[in-house]
């Protein structure tokens, strides 16, 4: 076994994550004691808001210096409003389920002190569901207890009102004013963005005091503006944190499925109006104070460009923010798109409050980029939600196109010397189709015409389908015989668009989604999946002697494996730990191989400590980054690393719903079929290829334990398990394909 390439994996393990890290990305300025203003115009689009006409233009009520962006509004498991806006004051997705109480579907149970619901006072039913008295508190969220309960069993476990403890520690004084009320039911979701972890909001009103009654709207009630301005005056001096529910644009959402769209769009259209001079009126309120100002909607609202409903507007403008820019975010990397749980971090950074490292989110901040029309923000959100719609339908072709070949491969390894000459054929002509397939996702977004898809329209999969096979059949033709050089030039691309900001991977339809993904991955779990195992073909594919490989050689394949491991993990390149402890596990596995390890305690103990070294060269280039790391890093540098324990929980748990339902699930079984067949049958051909191929038992047991490793690692493994065993199948295959080389016999003389 040789001893100094082993040596050099572990010291690059740990060297070159550190030599790598970089600084810290740009964080909002501590500002003394600034006043923090939310203004929450809920279930609106950008379309609405920044549209041509739209009333919260930048340049007619809204500064023409304020920070545009599009905010990821997505929840733990549901997009209830209950549910988006109890997820911004986690800081982390909750969830907020509706409870039925007399036959009415309360949505929530936020009550003034001294406000009467069913016959008792706020405040008593506060203590009979609690047990605790409301204190000097105004306000009280009487669920409070059911939401502690509800998040504590789900997989993220956020704590509802952490935002508001936060605050309150600090001295922070927070006021709630609003709601959105209809004449059926309470609807006061904003309590649960501000309130702490009792439930409670020191100062604010809701109720009947600010309603007008509306027999004209759909709620029978609307937002009295002029009553909405008079409790702003009573506690815009008072309070630092102050959010603001303007509430008819909620109600028109709530009671949509009962009006016509062109009634709601009208509607809609005319509550902004309103909310536009409100907003008037409080920019010159707040003039010659230190304010910050946001304008949110916490719950998209489903039209024809944003059929996920996941994206809504955001509007920043005041301290912290420079002028004229687009918002982002580290959680995104992508100008003009941030997340829901970013705006805990960028709050408490305003009032120079230390963000705990257990939040899921990130400060907000401005990128580089100025708008100059707004027709940019139109333009992403029209792309990503035409993403979005094609993801399903294309995932499902290269699915199917993965499982027939593999399908036909676990039939040739069952036949063996019995098989048919055409399934060869047809074999030696679908297996590079498996090598394409995922690489040509990159492209999905160019694959089929552009622009959104009307809602109800069957997605594009026809035409996906077609332009992908058919390019397929071009590549397979021109490389027929060539499935080594394809690999070659497949790990090629993706090294390259890593070290290049990962742009056609982040825009690929089998990449992570940013309609369900909380963070940024350069390399998502299937892009993962399929890089480790091309980077082992790749590397091994081209030994075919019987002599083992030089130390050099060696040297340079760990190498390799190091710099893909660090292309995949480290957050400013793939920023995907998971994937990255899969690929440590694969390589780690093969190299002993190549080296003539075998599986010894002492080997066991070798391997284990590579994987750990590179683990800790991850977290600690992780750590460095201060802000800008990974959820792993964050939860290593906690003093509670019980927050590791959620997260490997979580991501278990999500690998297991995901395997029970998916695609991937058959195709990772037809997969293991075919190894389990070409293992149990192992026929001439498959005998042969191990003889002809001194690294394909390498790369077969590379692959084999990090399939293992992806599955048991990653919240979707089951995704990148079944690609990166369905492409060790393939180069099995193929190689079971190949036909020797026949030496010539030489004629007999005379």
């Amino acid at each position: 076994m040789h001893r100094t390439p082993l040596a050099v994996l572990a010291l690059l393990a740990i060297a070159l994550p550190l030599v790598a890290a970089q600084g810290s990305p740009l964080r909002s300025p501590h500002l003394r004691r600034p006043k923090v203003v939310v203004v929450i115009v809920d279930s609106v689009t950008a379309e609405d808001c920044y549209g041509d006409s739209g009333p919260l233009v930048p340049g007619r009520v809204i500064p023409a210096e304020a920070t545009l962006g599009l905010m990821v509004t997505r929840a733990a498991r549901d997009q209830s409003p209950e549910s988006t806006y109890l997820t911004i004051g986690c800081g982390a997705r909750a969830v907020a389920l509706p409870i039925k109480d007399k036959g009415e579907d309360n949505r929530s149970l936020a009550l003034g002190r001294d406000e009467v619901w069913q016959g008792r006072t706020g405040s008593s039913l506060y203590r009979a569901n609690t047990g605790r008295s409301m204190g000097k508190a105004a306000l009280a969220q009487c669920r409070i207890a059911q939401m502690q309960r509800d998040n504590a069993m789900s997989d993220y476990q956020a704590v509802p009102g952490r935002l508001g403890s936060l605050l309150a520690k600090a001295g922070v004084r927070v006021a709630c004013i609003g709601d959105a009320d209809s004449t059926q039911a309470l609807h006061r979701p904003a309590l649960s963005l501000c309130m702490d972890e009792n439930g409670l909001v020191p100062m604010g009103e809701v109720g009947a005091s600010l309603h007008r009654l509306a027999p004209e709207l759909p709620a029978g009630i609307a937002t009295d503006f002029g009553k909405l301005q008079q409790a702003v005056d009573r506690y815009l001096d008072c309070a630092d944190f102050l959010v603001i529910e303007t509430g008819d644009t909620a109600r028109i959402a709530e009671l949509a499925d009962q009006i016509g769209e062109e009634r709601a769009a009208a509607l809609r259209r005319a509550a902004l109006e309103r909310i536009d001079h409100f907003v008037e009126w409080l920019l010159e309120r707040l003039e010659g104070k230190p304010y910050s100002l946001f304008v949110i909607t916490p719950t998209g609202f489903a039209t024809q460009e944003n059929a996920t409903y996941t994206l809504s507007p955001i509007i920043a403008y005041g301290r912290g923010f420079h002028m004229d820019r687009l918002l982002t975010s580290p959680s995104t990397r992508r100008d003009a798109l941030v997340v829901n749980t970013d705006l805990v971090p960028t709050w408490l950074a305003l009032f120079g409050i230390a963000v705990p490292p257990d939040l899921a989110g990130r400060g907000l901040t401005t990128s580089e980029l100025y708008y100059s029309t707004l027709d940019d923000l139109h333009s992403l959100q029209r792309n990503l939600s035409a993403l979005e719609q094609r993801r399903p339908p294309a995932t499902r072709v290269a699915i199917s196109v993965m499982m027939l070949v593999m399908g036909l491969a676990t039939l040739l390894m069952l036949l063996g010397d019995r098989s048919p000459r055409w399934l060869s054929v047809v074999l030696r002509f679908l297996l590079p189709m498996v090598v394409v397939v995922p690489p040509l996702t990159v492209l999905g977004n160019w694959s089929v015409p552009m622009g959104p898809i009307p809602l109800g329209s069957p997605p594009p999969s026809t035409s996906w389908m077609l332009a992908t096979v058919a390019v397929s059949v071009v590549i397979a033709v021109i490389l027929r015989g060539r499935l080594l050089w394809l690999s070659a030039l497949v790990m090629l691309a993706l090294v390259v668009d890593a070290l290049t900001g990962g742009t056609l991977s982040t825009s690929s339809v089998l990449s992570y989604s940013f309609a369900s993904g909380a963070r940024y991955y350069g390399i998502g779990n299937e892009l993962g999946g399929v890089f480790i195992a091309i980077t082992l073909v790749a590397l091994l594919g081209w030994k075919q002697s019987a002599s083992p490989l030089s130390r050099r050689a060696l040297i340079l394949i760990a190498l390799a494996m190091i710099v893909v491991l660090a292309l995949i993990g480290l957050p400013f390149f793939g920023a995907n730990f998971g994937v990255m402890l899969g690929g440590a596990v694969a390589f780690g596995a093969a190299f002993a191989r190549l080296c003539g390890a075998r599986l010894t305690p002492k080997t066991a103990s070798l391997g284990l400590l590579v994987v750990l070294l590179i683990i800790g060269g991850a977290v600690a280039a992780d750590l460095l980054r201060g802000a800008g790391g990974s959820h792993i890093g964050r939860a290593f540098s906690g003093a509670d690393h019980s927050r590791l324990l959620v997260i490997i929980g979580r991501k278990l748990a999500t690998n297991w719903r995901v395997f029970q339902v998916s695609l991937w699930s058959r195709l990772l079984g037809l997969a293991v079929a075919c190894l389990i067949a070409a293992a149990v049958w192992f026929t001439p051909a498959v005998r042969d290829a191990y003889e002809r191929r001194r690294n394909l038992g390498a790369i077969m047991t590379g692959i084999g334990w990090g399939s293992a490793a992806l599955f048991l690692f990653n919240d979707s493994g089951v995704v990148a398990a079944a690609l990166c065993l369905t492409l060790g199948a393939t180069w099995l295959t193929w190689c079971a394909l190949e036909r020797p080389q026949q030496k010539a016999v030489p004629k007999p003389s005379g």
